[in-house]
């Protein structure tokens, strides 16, 4: 068994999996996306990890009906204005 933490998206099982030491910390279900923008698949390791991110809403329609925000306004970390406010774990942004 591994002895580092890592995260480990099962794409057919919906799920993401956080592990620590080896042991099953918590497992997510989360969306995979869609078949014109799939999932890249690989291996990747984290040289930074930023908990609760800053955020940029992007040019898109549906930033409209959002209050609060506008396109490329910077919404800051830990507001409750980020579309993962709600979110049961910290977001994490890989440089």
């Amino acid at each position: 068994m591994p002895k580092d933490t890592r995260v480990v998206v099962n794409i057919p099982a919906f799920r993401m999996d956080v592990f620590s030491n080896g042991t099953l910390l918590k497992s997510y279900k989360v969306g995979i996306g869609y078949p014109q923008f799939p999932l890249p698949q690989g291996l990747r390791k984290a040289q930074q990890i930023i908990f609760n991110p800053t955020w940029t809403p992007p040019d898109e329609p549906w930033v409209a009906s959002m209050k609060g925000v506008a396109v490329g306004q910077s919404v800051a970390a830990g507001s409750k204005l980020t579309l993962w406010a709600q979110s049961r774990f910290p977001l994490v942004r890989l440089p």
